[in-house]
């Protein structure tokens, strides 16, 4: 089993986007409230997508066991590659600090 069959089912949301020959970078931020995505060297807002929180976190523990890493409250910073090559940055908070909820 690859790593993107590992991460697929919590990801559901943004599976097309990761799967998407043409985006090079996929960036999910706000705790999993905004998408974006980098096409031809441009980024841009992936309106109308979100994950969520508790998916996303699984999603990049998943990532990091399956690299070999860790990311945890203590060590909140992930910085692996999967085995296909492509590079996996994650941070979790407080590193990463949420935005406040309106």
């Amino acid at each position: 089993m690859s790593s993107l069959d590992r991460i697929l089912p919590f990801l559901k949301p943004i599976e097309d986007l990761l799967c998407d020959p043409t985006v090079t970078e996929l960036m999910v931020n706000g705790g999993g409230r905004r998408v974006f995505v980098e096409r031809d060297g441009a980024l841009e807002l992936v309106p109308g997508r979100s994950l969520e929180p508790r998916n996303l976190a699984v999603a990049i523990k998943n990532i990091a066991r399956a690299c070999g890493d860790e990311i945890s409250d203590v060590q909140p910073i992930l910085d692996a590659r999967l085995e296909d090559g492509s590079r996996v940055a994650a941070m979790f908070p407080p590193v990463a600090r949420l935005p406040a909820r309106r």
